[in-house]
């Protein structure tokens, strides 16, 4: 091979080298595009619960959303990291509140002295905790009666003719018509019993008071929602109900009926009483603890508030306190439950 020949055959050579060095530089090229997508500076969006924003043509994590136990979503176009609040429940943001009140006579005194109270945020039922739901409980446990700290107790007085829950062909059901009404004859151990059934607790006393006040929307009302009771409660002069008829013509209601208070809470005040977690001590309010008071570790009873269907409107007022043994079943007593954030 002559010298001619051999400076072809390298041209050739040096030809393919540059042709292969071309398509390797494209192909590589393509993938670096694939893996750095072309976006809108600053453009947000959510890559399943990871925050990304859009810097310098490539998308950036900006939050993991559920370390702050919250879920990425997508509104207009923006994404943002936003609590996820259950179904059928409703945020209370939390703040700092006066709770008690000042109201003169013997059936007020433990409402005495007004003292400030901090909250941390939580959620709480919307409604009050109905047949439907608790039949469920039921059904899934198989039977009305459980254990707290090795005692056997009962959850509901079933066989009460005020109970509007019975149990047909092996199943527990609300009784015709009484689907969306509140559970009654509920002791506080089936509140209770329920409320961590449902991954929640019951609500703390001063909880209670400062969603049924309207958190940090409050308006001051006396009742829940308004100062005007007939607009927020079923109470004694407005209970009657022809189809429920439980003393002289008046009984509960379905739940959600009344206007709800500032926070978009129903029938906080009146329909039926609710359980709380605390126990009741009547001078607990002159020793409170400043943040988050989880009430006595002892009491003569556990605290339901907000007042019945059988009761007058002072009963319903939001600072009423009152109290019984935690067995106790009464067919103007129900719950509803929280959760922590």
């Amino acid at each position: 091979m002559n010298k001619k020949e051999l400076l072809r055959e390298f041209f050739i050579l040096f030809c393919l080298f540059l042709v292969c060095f071309f398509i390797v530089l494209v192909f590589n090229s393509g993938r670096i595009k694939e893996n750095k997508p072309i976006c809108v500076e600053s453009k947000t969006r959510c890559n399943n619960d990871i925050l990304q924003i859009c810097k310098n043509g490539a998308w950036e994590i900006t939050k993991n959303c559920l370390a702050d136990k919250k879920i990425c979503k997508t509104k207009n176009s923006i994404a943002t990291c936003e609590l996820n609040i259950p179904k059928g429940m409703v945020l209370v943001e939390g703040g700092e509140f006066r709770m008690g009140s000042n109201i003169s006579g013997s059936y007020h005194n433990d409402e005495h002295p007004i003292h400030q109270v901090r909250i941390s945020s939580f959620y709480i039922s919307k409604y009050e905790v109905t047949n439907a739901e608790f039949s469920e409980f039921l059904n899934s446990k198989g039977r009305t009666k459980g254990n707290y700290n090795g005692k056997e107790v009962s959850w509901i007085d079933i066989d009460n003719k005020y109970c509007e829950i019975e149990k047909k062909d092996g199943k527990y059901v609300p009784k015709e018509g009484r689907a969306n009404y509140p559970v009654v004859k509920v002791s506080w151990y089936g509140a209770n019993a329920y409320s961590k059934w449902k991954g929640g607790r019951l609500p703390t006393e001063a909880e209670w008071e400062y969603a049924a006040r309207g958190g940090q929307k409050s308006k001051g009302y006396k009742y829940s929602g308004s100062d005007n009771i007939d607009e927020v409660a079923w109470y004694k002069d407005n209970s009657k109900n022809s189809d429920n008829n439980m003393y002289e013509g008046r009984g509960t209601h379905e739940v959600g009926t009344k206007k709800p208070n500032e926070l978009g809470i129903y029938d906080m005040s009146g329909n039926v009483w609710e359980w709380v977690s605390d126990w009741y001590n009547k001078d607990y309010y002159k020793n409170s603890p400043y943040e988050n008071p989880q009430g006595p570790a002892l009491g003569s009873g556990r605290v339901f508030r907000g007042g019945g269907w059988l009761n007058n409107a002072d009963y319903c007022h939001v600072a009423y306190r009152n109290y019984g043994s935690p067995s106790d079943q009464y067919n103007g007593l129900g719950f509803r439950f929280a959760r922590p954030l």
